[in-house]
């Protein structure tokens, strides 16, 4: 997503100390926001970067509103992968076909994460 109106900034403490604030998850936004000595310009770039993850989210179902954490999603395609090859191996009965299909679709996946 494009923001235009939202002033690029750096967190400048803390875990993502060095991180723009598009990057920061939502949970870390909110905790932010409720420091009572959290000091402008930090303060109203971080509501502005709330407002437009609610704007950009306003109207769109649930299960597309959340971005999973990427290395969450690349956990679950690798355990995935390593389920689906123990069944469909050349060595376990399958075929060579069905794993090239198999690693394809994983790494399309990884793809989507990234």
């Amino acid at each position: 997503m494009f923001r235009h109106d939202i002033p690029l900034m750096k967190m400048p403490f803390g875990k993502y100390r060095g991180c723009q604030l598009w990057e920061l998850p939502n949970g870390y936004l909110r905790w932010l926001v409720s420091l009572l000595d959290l000091r402008e310009p930090l303060r109203s770039a971080v509501y502005a970067e709330l407002r437009a993850r609610a704007d950009h989210n306003r109207g769109r179902p649930p299960h597309a509103r959340a971005l999973p954490d990427p290395q969450v999603a690349r956990d679950l395609i690798a355990a995935g992968r390593r389920v689906l090859a123990a069944k469909y191996h050349p060595d376990a009965g399958g075929g060579h076909e069905v794993m090239v299909a198999i690693n394809l679709a994983a790494d399309w996946l990884e793809a989507q994460v990234r």
